[in-house]
């Protein structure tokens, strides 16, 4: 055989070793979301009963005191009172956005022209994280996600071919019935969230925001999630939070001695990443 010959073949006997190692690499989906309407996320803390009901088995809730990077409005309930401080951190986020692309389809229209009915457009993103740590997780800090949800029934339809089990909600967004508030109202399952209030004026050069989490897949693999939005405008908020409902989210909304609804985002993008864990 000749030298070119031979090095030919160690190059194919190479990329055929090569394969099998690529193929087993975790494969990630990207679902993009453009024209950010509005977000924000409500922090709480959940005590153990309640934390049981809506953990999975045999996964661990993580105390506020030992959650590194715990909220400003969180921290200082557990600093002041030391009651909460074993109690699980927890987070429900909604974001609104004008256009999603999930699963590879991209569902709403173009960026509607500046009129007072331009927001009227757009379909809601949101999750709920649990700091608690998976029964095959590391010893560092983690969230779970125990809701991945949409306004949309169509992204839902999209999502059922796939790993990810994206639950539809409703939810509707306008004004209060008295005065100048807005009011939010969505409906998971059996809890109802109904919130007045508005931004304040003043307001902040958007930024990146980050937050990882883990769950399981229909077929009960654990996969990766990744959310990265990059907002333009963060605001305030005033306003007031209820909560409605007999299920185990609401009981536990209910009985924290804090729900603190977060910064108000505006503009911009976001991206969710999803990979099935190796």
């Amino acid at each position: 055989m000749t030298p070119t010959r031979a090095i030919c073949a160690l190059t194919v006997a190479l990329a055929a070793l090569a394969r099998p190692v690529a193929a087993q690499q975790p494969e990630a989906d990207r679902w993009q979301f453009d024209r950010l309407q509005f977000g924000f996320c409500i922090e709480f803390l959940v005590d153990s009963a309640h934390a049981r009901k809506l953990l999975p088995d045999e996964a661990l809730p993580l105390r506020a005191d030992a959650v590194a990077g715990l909220g400003a409005a969180l921290r200082s309930v557990v600093e002041g009172q030391p009651e909460y401080r074993s109690w699980m951190p927890a987070s429900l986020c909604l974001y609104r956005f004008g256009t999603l692309d999930v699963a590879g389809r991209q569902l709403g229209g173009k960026a509607p022209k500046e009129d007072k009915d331009a927001d009227r457009e757009g379909e809601a993103l949101g999750f709920l994280l649990l700091a608690a740590r998976a029964p095959s997780a590391g010893s560092g800090d983690a969230d779970l996600g125990r809701k991945l949800f949409t306004t949309s029934w169509r992204a839902s339809k999209l999502a059922e071919g796939g790993q990810v089990q994206l639950e539809t909600i409703r939810a509707s967004f306008g004004k209060a019935p008295k005065g100048t508030d807005d009011r939010y109202t969505i409906r998971l399952g059996r809890t109802t969230l109904l919130w007045d209030g508005h931004p304040t004026r003043d307001s902040t050069a958007g930024g990146a925001v980050e937050r990882k989490w883990t769950a399981l897949s229909r077929e009960g693999h654990q996969l990766r999630f990744t959310w990265t939005l990059q907002a333009q405008v963060t605001r305030g908020l005033v306003g007031a939070l209820v909560v409605q409902g007999k299920d185990d989210l609401a009981k536990a909304l209910q009985a924290s001695p804090i729900r603190f609804v977060g910064e108000f985002v505006q503009g911009g993008s976001g991206q969710l990443e999803i990979a099935r864990q190796p």
